[in-house]
């Protein structure tokens, strides 16, 4: 049983990370293709749909541009000329004789016989410069047919806007109105029907302004051709340049501004708002959400008027961003067909490849497991191919290496214990001989003290009783010695204290600028022979051991006078300065210095 759990356990070691391997690695694989191949297909039916917009805004700037081309082309027909020849005149027209009304009559046949040819032309008017319409012919007859309007209908026109604007153009040039509902007697007609109209001045010979031709034409039409030139399945939407929808897919909000509403395509899409009057931009696309969906949307900000370039008009196509999509799912269903049958592959493998490794391997456990029981290291398999044969036999040399090792061990052993026994024996001496010196050191700090306090009673005693009497000179030696004897002292009771180390360490205030003026006092001699110079100021008064300072810096500036340099005198420099909790102290001399090795 235990064989058959360790080679269960060996294949699933083998088996589980391969096939975590394959899944994360593949599945990374797939999603980041998959990431880039969504961005470059909504990317590329972005492209198209710009395209598309394009191709639409040709076809409906076409139907603009011929209403533009049919006015210039009536406005240069005979009969407006024959007409103002015949007011200047009492109504005759001295070339050929016509009177205005015949020549308003070959006008009225032209006006007819464009209306015929042009079913998406809805009217045409001859409008005279002070606003009086001189001749209508329109669709508005019985069953829509196309009539010339009775005289009693005509109307003055003066007040309307692009009666307005039209009069402020210059010669040739044509106006063309903003697309909204048509409109009769300040209503708007039943049905509704969208309407631009183009208009072009009248001038007489003199170069005055006579009157203006204008054909009313529906857009019905041409948003329709629009929306059929468009592919299956795509969606259009026309704004004007303030936003309002002309054309939309719910019928229901085109024209909302007519009706006082509001339907604009800049409140619905943010990418809309770069094609704003005013934006450079004339083309945005991207991704939007339309009624919950989300579709692919590409705007095209097309002027149609030549005179005005602020009047223009945005058309835009959309479509699903699934449909864009299809051919990534469909490339889906493909990959994870053959990711699965990989994986299934793979465990297939994996389970033949982890059978072959783990059953030497449980010959080799149940060798190994023979061999600590006490037993001979048997039926490890080292025929077996590839590595697995190879730590065989490394298994079976390093049996027959620990067997050697552990009986040099076993020597080893016997004389690092007769070795240690020695080694404690050797410091039970030299904690003896400690103990001896510490009561020796302590001894003779002790005993020297007292012939020192007699020095000392004598030279008070001198000082006292015949200091008078002695010279400068005498009075010097007198005070040398004094301070030789009170550094004496000092150095006595610092060995005291030393033999005291790690028992008893009393510490005090040390002010080191007195206690290396001492120093120099003690070293005076060997400064004088050295021609030394030591150079201090400043140094604080720290907490510490007056004795172990005394003696570390003593050792310090003895040193650096006694290995100088040749023929040079030594400089020996102290100073200290404040660190993080606490004083730095710094020694320098000129001296020979200490080699690197050392």
């Amino acid at each position: 049983m235990l064989i058959n759990r360790q080679r269960k356990t060996i294949g699933r070691q083998i088996i589980v990370p391969i096939f975590a391997l394959l899944l994360i690695s593949n599945g990374l694989v797939a999603g980041i293709t998959f990431y880039e191949l969504r961005q470059q297909l909504l990317l590329q039916h972005e492209t198209d749909l710009l395209s598309e917009t394009e191709t639409l805004s040709v076809q409906f700037n076409a139907a603009i541009q011929e209403l533009v081309h049919d006015v210039r082309f009536i406005a240069g027909t005979p009969p407006f000329q024959g007409i103002i020849r015949a007011q200047g005149a009492a109504g005759v027209d001295p070339d050929d004789g016509s009177s205005i009304a015949s020549w308003k009559q070959r006008l009225a046949t032209i006006f007819a016989q464009l209306l015929k040819s042009k079913r998406h032309s809805v009217q045409i008017r001859y409008i005279l410069a002070d606003g009086e319409e001189l001749l209508r012919v329109d669709r508005y007859g019985p069953n829509n047919t196309i009539r010339v309007v009775p005289e009693g209908e005509l109307q003055n026109k003066a007040h309307r806007d692009y009666f307005i604007d039209t009069m402020a153009l210059d010669e040739d040039q044509v106006y063309l109105s903003d697309i909204n509902l048509n409109r009769e007697f300040g209503r708007i007609v039943e049905p509704p029907e969208s309407m631009i109209r183009a208009a072009i001045l009248i001038f007489t010979p003199a170069g005055e302004r006579h009157g203006m031709l204008i054909i009313n034409q529906s857009m019905d039409s041409s948003f329709d051709s629009v929306r059929n030139l468009a592919e299956a399945g795509h969606e259009v939407l026309i704004a004007n340049d303030e936003g309002d929808y002309l054309y939309h897919v719910d019928p229901r909000l085109a024209f909302q501004f007519e009706y006082g509403e509001r339907s604009n395509i800049f409140d619905d899409f943010v990418i809309a708002k770069l094609l704003a009057p005013g934006k450079a931009q004339d083309s945005s696309a991207g991704i939007v959400d339309f009624f919950g969906s989300r579709k692919v949307i590409a705007l095209n900000r097309l002027h149609y008027n030549p005179y005005n370039n602020d009047q223009f008009v945005i058309i835009a196509s959309m479509d699903s961003a699934e449909h864009a999509l299809t051919v990534r799912d469909e490339l889906a269903e493909r990959v994870y067909l053959v990711l699965i049958l990989t994986v299934l592959m793979a465990l297939f493998l994996g389970t033949l490849n982890a059978r072959r490794i783990s059953a030497p391997i449980s010959a080799m456990a149940n060798a190994i497991r023979l061999r600590k029981r006490g037993g001979a290291l048997q039926g490890l398999p080292i025929a077996a191919p590839g590595e697995i044969g190879d730590l065989a036999m490394a298994f079976e040399e390093l049996d027959e290496n620990l067997s050697s090792r552990r009986k040099a061990l076993e020597v080893e052993v016997a004389e690092r214990k007769a070795a240690q026994v020695q080694l404690e024996q050797g410091l039970e001496k030299l904690r003896q001989a400690n103990e001896e010196l510490e009561q020796f050191a302590y001894i003779a700090s002790h005993d020297l003290q007292e012939p020192l306090r007699t020095v000392r009673s004598f030279i008070e005693l001198l000082e006292k009783n015949y200091y008078d009497s002695l010279d400068e000179k005498g009075k010097k030696i007198v005070g040398f010695i004094m301070q030789s004897s009170g550094r004496m002292q000092e150095l006595i009771r610092g060995l005291l204290d030393y033999s005291r180390i790690g028992v008893d360490s009393p510490r005090s205030e040390v002010d080191c600028q007195s206690l290396v003026d001492g120093i120099c006092d003690d070293l005076q001699v060997k400064i004088q022979e050295k021609n030394a110079v030591v150079q201090y100021e400043g140094l604080p008064t720290i907490y510490g051991q007056a004795t172990e300072l005394r003696q570390l810096f003593q050792n310090f500036m003895s040193n650096a006078i006694k290995f100088s340099r040749p023929d040079v005198p030594p400089i020996v420099r102290i100073a200290a300065e404040p660190c993080k909790g606490g004083w730095q102290f710094s020694v320098c001399d000129n001296g020979i210095g200490i080699p690197p090795e050392y």
